[in-house]
């Protein structure tokens, strides 16, 4: 009887080390609709085929903003049939999903040289998310002994970062971040500061506006003489600012005009020790300037190189999106459906609006995690006293 019984807890125990390797393994997920794999996370990359839905397939690691996942589909057999990148919002019940558990893939987003056009290069080339660099950690330093709050965030452009739906809902306690359960923690850091709303964010602003004492709203606390810009870094006092201009200005002046503008808005936000995220915006291949588009991008592309600002290439992630992530205007971003932030049912690859406030979420934890790496938030050393 002790044998028998020592026997059954050795199986016991065999069984619970084996239920734990499987456990510890890679999740099994399936897609709800047919979707390609890719090479890389981005579409810019070799197709490697197609990928069913109701497949198991198992799930290895993701990019860094988790919009897309690394999957291998295999026969019963354990051979690898289909091994490539799908876009992580066709994963069914990804609510069940934790992306903070699953491990990050750092390899570039696209590859140039698979860019479908030879004027995309440039852009396809850039990160998705950006890093921040050494040079971004002085401008954070310099900020904090001007009294900057680490707290804070500011939105400066026109109606598309004006919204209501582009990082505002971060100041709302409703959310169901679900797959993105680390991104909670930004959203309580610098939601508060969201609640009002911006000086320098509203409809129709363009990238001369914001620099006209005439666009300042004395409703929004503004004072004479002084600009927009101005009004909300005066105001609100920011760590960051997420300033977005191009969808407006694009069809009002030229390249060289918009790059010299946002020049001076960035550089005024550099002198308050203010870190400036820029971002490419998304525009339809057919629009009318499609062109241009592109030539205004490739500005904030060589101005956020030259001055080592970080760069959201939204204009990149939003090529897989319907219509690009555009409205019917093909100007503003598609919403939705949420005023709060809402991530059940993989909105990010449908809604504009959905996958910028992703990626500006991750953004911000990406500099949330420099800057804490650098010690720059710790609290001061006392001084002995005696």
């Amino acid at each position: 009887m002790r044998l028998r019984a020592a026997l059954a807890a050795c199986l016991l125990g065999l069984f619970a080390a084996l239920a734990a390797v499987a456990q510890d393994g890679p999740p099994t997920v399936t897609l709800f609709r047919e979707a390609y794999a890719f090479a890389g996370p981005g579409p810019a990359n070799q197709q490697i085929g197609v990928i069913y839905p109701d497949q198991p397939l198992r799930l290895l690691e993701r990019n860094l903003a988790g919009t897309w996942v690394h999957v291998q589909l295999t026969d019963a057999a354990g051979n690898v049939l289909r091994d490539g990148w799908v876009i992580s919002g066709y994963i069914r019940d990804r609510g069940m999903l934790r992306f903070s558990q699953i491990p990050v893939n750092p390899m570039p987003d696209n590859s140039a040289d698979w860019a479908p056009t030879f004027a995309s290069r440039a852009l396809y080339a850039v990160p998705v998310i950006p890093s921040l660099s050494p040079a971004m950690l002085d401008v954070y330093r310099r900020g904090q002994a001007l009294g900057n709050d680490p707290r804070a965030i500011s939105k400066v452009g026109d109606s598309l970062v004006a919204s209501s739906e582009y990082l505002t809902p971060m100041s709302s306690t409703q959310r169901a971040l679900n797959a993105f359960d680390d991104l909670n923690a930004v959203a309580d850091r610098f939601g508060p500061s969201l609640a009002t709303p911006s000086a320098a964010a509203s409809i129709g602003l363009s990238s001369f506006a914001v620099l006209d004492p005439m666009w300042a709203d004395p409703e929004r606390g503004c004072q004479p003489g002084e600009t927009p810009l101005e009004c909300e870094y005066r105001i609100r006092r920011p760590a960051v600012a997420f300033i977005m201009f191009g969808p407006n200005d694009v069809r009002a002046m030229t390249d060289t005009g918009f790059g010299q503008q946002m020049r001076v808005i960035v550089q005024r936000t550099l002198d308050l020790g203010i870190i400036p995220v820029l971002n490419l915006f998304s525009i339809h291949p057919d629009d009318p300037y499609a062109a241009a588009a592109i030539a205004f991008n490739t500005q904030l592309i060589a101005l956020a190189s030259e001055l080592q600002v970080p760069l959201i290439n939204l204009w990149a992630a939003a090529r897989v999106l319907p219509n690009y992530g555009l409205d019917v205007d093909n100007i503003h971003l598609t919403y939705s459906g949420y005023d709060y932030l809402f991530y059940d049912g993989g909105n990010e690859a449908y809604s504009g609006v959905a996958l910028h406030n992703l990626l500006s979420m991750r953004t911000l934890q990406g500099i949330q995690a420099a800057v804490d790496a650098a010690g720059l938030n710790a609290p001061p050393t006392p001084t002995p006293s005696g």
